[in-house]
């Protein structure tokens, strides 16, 4: 088999042009064996199926329509990796505050790593100005489709999707970075092998970094966010915004997986400004059916205060509240934090300088044999220096 060919696939197009040299080949094929160019889809309805982005992704086909883009399952047919290519609609191609929104939420996602934030790999753009973003494919569905097919999922199950989406949005703030537009959309839900979720958190699109104090709108004053679920600093814009924000979005997601309904339902901003004033409903005036713990509607209701001051220190401080607490009301366990390495405080490399005498290695051996560790060693040192000191003495004989 030619290397330039794979084996014909349901999702390839019958035909493929190369985009240099203008040739055409059979479906199969991947790259021009004239020049080495990727080949691109003949496709009678626009779809990039079978297309060959950057040389580098294979497009399979549509998973998700956005109003910026679309979401493409794909390959990096080089290592045969599967991934998520996000690509811009192409009339919004011309649109600078589109695209420069676009390559924010590249530059933001791929300063934040973490095992519940959606991996980025690479963005770019194409020859023929089509923007990408290769991202982590995340088989699964959106806490915003298990809440409209299922329903509320169990107090145990809500707490530990709850911890997983602190502990993501904790990761991003140390980098700087505030999401901004949480909601259940942008919430994905994958399976480990025991059945248990797996967070990603998704959608950086509309993320800052380093924001300042005033910076809740736009430069053209329209307030980001989505209204069911926007902090009321983000709807005043006269607070610095920072992952408090994300907190008060979390408190919403988590009243909403515990009882099944929006805290403050909102299809416009308009809508949204009365939770300056009107109380959010506690758990038992929605879900009367259910005893809930004082402990954990305190903790909501602290989370949702209008005043961030007052709010707890981090997201995963309070994923991680929300979570032992039911546990603890449930009688389960409560599953572990992730601690990683702090990525905000990278190693840089040591300065070059001149390398100094060699010194005798510490090796922590087990304590049964750190006695016969040091005998050797003093022997040896011993042998060393006899050794020096009698080729010093034949030296000086001479």
């Amino acid at each position: 088999m030619p290397a330039a060919a794979i084996p014909a696939l349901p999702y390839q197009p019958a035909r493929k042009r190369c985009p240099a040299c203008g040739a055409t080949y059979d479906g199969a094929m991947l790259f021009c064996p004239t020049d080495g160019k990727g080949l691109e889809g003949i496709v009678a309805d626009g779809s990039l199926a079978g297309r060959m982005i950057d040389e580098r992704y294979l497009v399979k086909d549509r998973i998700g329509e956005g109003g910026m883009g679309s979401v493409w399952r794909a390959e990096q047919v080089r290592v045969g990796r599967p991934a998520a290519l996000k690509i811009i609609h192409p009339d919004a191609s011309d649109d600078p505050q589109l695209v420069a929104r676009f390559r924010r939420e590249a530059l933001s996602a791929c300063r934040v790593n973490h095992p519940n934030v959606v991996a980025t790999y690479d963005f770019g753009e194409t020859p023929d100005g089509m923007f990408y973003i290769a991202m982590e494919l995340v088989e699964g569905s959106s806490l915003a489709s298990l809440l409209a097919q299922q329903g509320p999922p169990s107090p145990e199950r809500a707490g530990h999707i709850a911890r997983q989406i602190g502990e993501a949005l904790s990761a991003a703030e140390d980098m700087g970075v505030v999401h901004r537009d949480l909601k259940p959309e942008n919430v994905m839900l994958a399976r480990r092998k025991d059945g248990s979720d797996v967070v990603k958190v998704v959608d950086f699109g509309i993320a800052k970094a380093n924001w300042r104090k005033g910076q809740t709108v736009t430069s053209t004053g329209i307030i980001v966010g989505t209204p069911a679920y926007v902090s009321p600093e983000q709807l005043v814009g006269d607070k610095e915004i920072d992952g408090r924000s994300d907190q008060y979005a979390l408190a919403l997601i988590i009243f909403e997986m515990l009882t099944g309904k929006k805290a403050h339902p909102a299809r416009t901003f308009g809508e949204a400004m009365r939770r300056l004033t009107e109380r959010t409903p506690r758990l038992r005036e929605v879900r009367p059916d259910r005893a809930w713990p004082a402990d954990l509607q305190a903790t909501l209701d602290r989370a949702l205060d209008t005043e961030p001051d007052r709010r707890f220190a981090s997201s995963a401080e309070l994923g991680h509240v929300v979570a032992e607490q039911i546990a603890a009301w449930r009688g389960v366990p409560v599953g572990p934090r992730y601690t990683p390495l702090s990525p905000a405080t990278p190693v840089s490399p040591a300065p070059v300088v001149p390398a100094p005498p060699p010194a005798p290695s510490i090796i922590a051996a087990p304590r049964d044999t750190m006695g016969w560790l040091v005998v050797g060693l003093s022997a040896l040192a011993v042998a060393l220096v006899g050794a020096i000191g009698g080729a010093l003495l034949v030296k000086l004989a001479r």
